[in-house]
């Protein structure tokens, strides 16, 4: 041994020796600190949805021509699946599931607090998420103390997902329909005697 590492070993263990009482308080004390704060903390768990958007025009599109090459029975593709994100990262899905979770309450968020959306959005985009699988699928995650809620909340987003999704197609057809009626209706006038 090196004369200056047995003088560096001596110092340690002489400072081991003046300061054991410290260094023995301060371990007990992070023993102490460790447990009291891994049984206030409470496990979080984790449930996850995962589906495949289809796209809900692929059928017409396959019956109108040639010129489309869809196959209807496909699964959806990239646009598919970033409609589908939209839909589950809305602000109307997030009403929904707090409306009929009650995550307010579920959440601790008193209801007389002048920052409790604030306090709500915050608590909701850390427990629920929405991402892209790399097989163009769709997964919503939900993270919560209770397993049970975790599960019903994720399931129940992927079924409200079809809910929305036709609401917005029912409202694209009406409106196309609309414009088809008023485009029909101006044809019909253009071709009107005079």
């Amino acid at each position: 041994m090196k004369k200056s590492e047995t003088k560096h070993n001596n110092a340690t263990v002489a400072f081991v020796a003046k300061w054991w009482k410290v260094i023995a308080a301060a371990f007990v004390l992070g023993v102490i600190a460790s447990t009291v704060t891994a049984f206030m903390i409470k496990p979080m768990f984790k449930s996850t949805a995962v589906f495949f958007p289809t796209s809900s025009n692929r059928l017409s599109k396959a019956i109108l021509g040639d010129r489309y090459t869809y196959d209807f029975l496909d699964y959806g593709d990239e646009e598919d699946c970033e409609y589908a994100m939209q839909i589950l990262s809305s602000q109307t899905m997030r009403d929904t599931v707090c409306s009929r979770f009650n995550l307010m309450v579920h959440y601790a968020i008193e209801p007389d607090d002048p920052h409790k959306l604030f306090k709500f959005q915050k608590t909701y985009h850390s427990n629920v998420t929405v991402r892209r699988t790399e097989n163009l699928a769709v997964e919503v995650s939900v993270m919560d103390s209770d397993p049970q809620w975790a599960a019903d909340i994720a399931n129940f987003m992927a079924d409200y997902y079809d809910t929305l999704s036709r609401a917005v197609q029912r409202e694209r057809t009406l409106n196309a329909n609309r414009l088809m009626a008023g485009a029909a209706e101006a044809r019909l006038h253009s071709f009107r005697p005079r």
